[in-house]
């Protein structure tokens, strides 16, 4: 007895039947009648006609598949249809190295782990909230409400907003930004001479006295250390934008938004004589070509010729050898705190606020501020200084007597009048 035929069923009710089960595709619809009636095959046109005939239009055919996906639970993170779009334009761009995209795709991962443990595996339907929420169970924030790991926090965030755009507000970033005037934090003058005692001495292919060189210039110039394709700040300093004879030099900084770098003028490499910035300013150049630098006769280009990642790497890497709170402070994970420590002791040694945002002249006392505001806002603690401007007055005196620097104590008065 020859087993019975299988019925072959209509082509409308076969194509139904795949659209229940989540196939959109009239090829993929072919391929499965196909395997299933061997005996009378069929092409994907006919199942074309069968979604015109039902006046299911492809437009139709999209949006009931990514409503299909909405409900559907994928097992990784890298099968949303996002996530493989955001691959796809990075690869076809050529702008987006490989190494970024696979940390993209880590960080979104992590989130989603994370994100899925807490009962929210579809990423569609996460929101900004919904977010914060659980990083706050697997971040700290400190004693200000700051994230400990700001920076990963934003890298996670970032790479989520990347591959699912649309779903964080506008300006979700600013929400993670701290305050203005919180943290104002400068180096005290003890952590800063046991930061300089701690530079390796050769570290990352330069001598000690070049590393010396570069913290205490940035220091007594109140630079930013610089950073971008156009490099500005400290690292920008170049010999031939020295005046030998005054210790002054000029300096690229950064300008306001949508506007070039600027050339500030006039500012001295030795503001603070107890850092002996200016000594080991020239005491590098000695070594590095064999004579002082003079106004007729000095080596061309950059005096700091590193990368703004070696200067950032050497910065890091001395102050996890220093045992003082320039170790564990968070404003210390950045050397922009070297720029608040100019303005901050220049408040202390009674300077006006007008001359450290160098309106008297120009870049008297450093790169200078435009907008005082900025300068309180973000920099200078006029609290701390009043109460303890006497003690690190003082303080620094007593350091100036020791190195010599004047013969006897004095009774205490600014260092600038």
């Amino acid at each position: 007895m020859s087993p019975r035929k299988k019925k072959i069923p209509k082509t409308v009710d076969f194509v139904r039947d795949c659209l229940n089960k989540g196939i959109f595709s009239p090829s993929e619809m072919s391929r499965r009648w196909n395997e299933i009636y061997t005996s009378k095959q069929k092409e994907p046109h006919v199942f074309s006609k069968a979604l015109r005939r039902m006046e299911i239009l492809p437009q139709d055919l999209l949006d009931m598949k990514h409503e299909a996906q909405k409900d559907k639970e994928l097992k990784d993170i890298e099968e949303y249809e996002e996530v493989k779009r955001y691959v796809a334009f990075s690869k076809g761009m050529g702008q987006i190295t490989k190494k970024q995209i696979d940390r993209t795709l880590r960080e979104l991962r992590i989130l989603w782990n994370w994100m899925k443990a807490e009962g929210h595996p579809n990423p569609r339907q996460w929101t900004l909230e919904e977010i914060i929420e659980v990083l706050e169970k697997y971040e700290e924030r400190n004693e200000h409400g700051q994230w400990k790991q700001k920076a990963k926090v934003n890298n996670l965030l970032g790479a989520f907003n990347r591959c699912f755009q649309g779903l964080l507000p506008k300006g979700w970033s600013t929400g993670l930004k701290r305050e203005a005037g919180e943290l104002k934090d400068f180096i005290r003058f003890e952590a800063f001479q046991e930061f300089i005692e701690k530079i390796g001495i050769h570290a990352h292919g330069f001598p000690r006295i070049m590393w010396v060189s570069c913290y205490t210039s940035q220091v007594n110039a109140g630079a930013r250390e610089g950073s971008g394709k156009s490099i500005t700040g400290i690292l920008s300093l170049k010999w031939e934008n020295i005046d030998f004879e005054r210790k002054r030099c000029s300096l690229r900084e950064k300008g306001k938004k949508g506007h070039p770098a600027r050339l500030w003028k006039n500012i001295p490499l030795d503001l603070f004589p107890f850092l002996h910035g200016w000594e080991a300013l020239l005491e590098w150049h000695r070594q590095q070509f064999g004579y002082y630098p003079t106004s007729t006769r000095h080596g061309s280009g950059r005096v700091f010729p590193v990368h703004y990642r070696t200067y950032l790497a050497m910065f890091h890497q001395t102050r996890h050898k220093c045992t003082t709170r320039i170790r564990e402070d968070l404003e210390t994970m950045k050397p922009h705190i070297f720029r608040k420590t100019h303005g901050q002791w220049l408040c202390n040694f009674l300077v006006p606020i007008e001359w450290i945002c160098g309106q008297f002249p120009n870049g008297w006392y450093g790169v200078g501020w435009d907008d005082p505001k900025i300068l309180l806002a973000y920099y200078i603690d006029l609290g701390l200084a009043d109460n303890k401007r006497l003690e690190v007055n003082q303080k620094m005196q007593n350091r100036m007597v020791e190195i010599g620097l004047i013969e006897a104590p004095t009774p205490l008065t600014p260092l600038i009048s």
